[in-house]
């Protein structure tokens, strides 16, 4: 999980840098919608906090339904040795 935060931290700060040159912009557009998963299946969303000043990372899941009704949620953080 922490290889795919560092890999999107990377392609954003690429993309800051194309945004940087203008020659190199490019004119693909896109667009995210939200769609409903299949009825009795589950998706869990995830996110996370970095908190440097005390080495500890925060992380927060939640599972909704097909609905988007609340099913399960958790939080918790653990240190790191950065």
């Amino acid at each position: 999980m922490l290889e795919d935060w560092k890999l999107v931290q990377e392609m954003r700060q690429n993309a800051r840098k194309t945004e940087a040159q203008p020659q190199l912009r490019r004119s693909h557009t896109h667009t995210h919608t939200w769609q409903r998963h299949a009825p009795g299946r589950y998706k869990c969303n995830v996110d996370a906090s970095f908190f440097s000043d005390h080495n500890k990372v925060g992380i927060g899941m939640c599972i909704p339904d097909s609905d988007g009704s609340f099913i399960l949620a958790r939080t918790t953080w653990f240190s790191l040795l950065c």
